[in-house]
């Protein structure tokens, strides 16, 4: 995958979840340092955005950094593989602006990239998280990323419906795929369903995802035609997730098999893959240091007296 930088600042504008006013100024990252890829600046101080920092908040994922918490963060740290944007630092006071979406962030970048290079493909390990039909499964792959996102719903209210809904999203598929995933907006946010309370012309749905628990009406269009605006958007979630813990100038590959899924199950996958990277990266230094050692030591035996 083509790895792209930012070539000046980007300010962007907009509004919160509840319509307050926000703003976030993306800044290409200094790569002398050769350390970070994407940082967080607030408050004077600039920080490497790390799995550390990714917490669960209100069903949603959200960076605690140093008491600071940003949400809704996964719709711009997405870009890294809708587009592979590399090499950022996010200056941000208050609440990020958004959409609903990765849309916003998308198209204001859009015409400040250079290409710098290709992407270091790394390898996702075998994953597993989440039981019965809620569930994300990473199967190792050289080709690249490739996540499927199944999303089902068996009733709605005194009606039975069987939807059984799949999209896709490949790192090398091109512009379409990008922009369907890019614009796939939350329920709150939704083109074709609205969050209501108390008033409705059709019963309503208990709906855990693509975000959080809540109750949706169908206004405009069928439910299908919204569970595949919810797989798209889950696909969009778990793409920021990945985000996080992907190296500066990396991009991981493998098959991703996400069903049902949500911001707490889309934690559980990168605290995993985290932890089995670890624990393969501690083998390998261990295996690395016992065969310096038996050089050494077959070195020091066939030495002349």
């Amino acid at each position: 995958m083509q790895r792209l930088r930012l070539t000046r600042n980007v300010m962007i504008w907009g509004t919160t979840f509840f319509g307050k006013p926000a703003h976030v100024m993306l800044e290409p990252t200094d790569e002398s340092t050769k350390k970070h890829g994407w940082q967080l600046s607030f408050e004077g101080k600039t920080v490497p955005i790390t799995f550390e920092h990714l917490h669960l908040v209100g069903g949603e994922l959200a960076l605690r950094v140093e008491g600071m918490t940003l949400k809704y963060v996964t719709h711009l740290l997405a870009l890294r593989y809708l587009i592979g944007l590399d090499a950022v630092t996010v200056h941000i006071k208050g609440e990020l602006p958004m959409c609903g979406s990765a849309q916003l962030f998308l198209d204001k970048v859009s015409d400040s990239l250079e290409e710098c290079g290709e992407m270091e493909p790394v390898l996702l390990p075998a994953v597993l998280v989440g039981e019965k039909n809620i569930s994300i499964r990473i199967t190792p792959d050289t080709r690249p990323l490739f996540v499927s996102s199944y999303v089902e719903q068996r009733g709605v209210g005194d009606k039975r419906w069987n939807f059984f809904l799949q999209n896709f999203f490949s790192a090398d598929e091109g512009k379409k795929a990008v922009h369907d995933i890019a614009t796939a907006r939350m329920p709150g946010q939704s083109r074709l369903f609205t969050l209501a309370r108390g008033y409705s012309t059709l019963p309503p749905s208990k709906w855990q995802w693509p975000h959080f628990h809540e109750f949706v009406w169908q206004q405009e269009k069928t439910v299908g035609q919204f569970l595949e605006e919810v797989a798209r958007h889950r696909i969009l979630d778990l793409l920021g997730a990945l985000s996080v813990i992907t190296a500066p100038g990396t991009i991981f590959c493998g098959r991703v098999l996400a069903s049902n899924t949500t911001s707490e199950t889309d934690l559980s996958l990168v605290k995993r893959v985290t932890q089995i990277r670890s624990k393969l990266e501690e083998l390998a230094s261990e295996k690395k240091l016992q065969e310096e050692n038996q050089i050494a030591g077959h070195t020091i035996q066939t030495e002349p007296p």
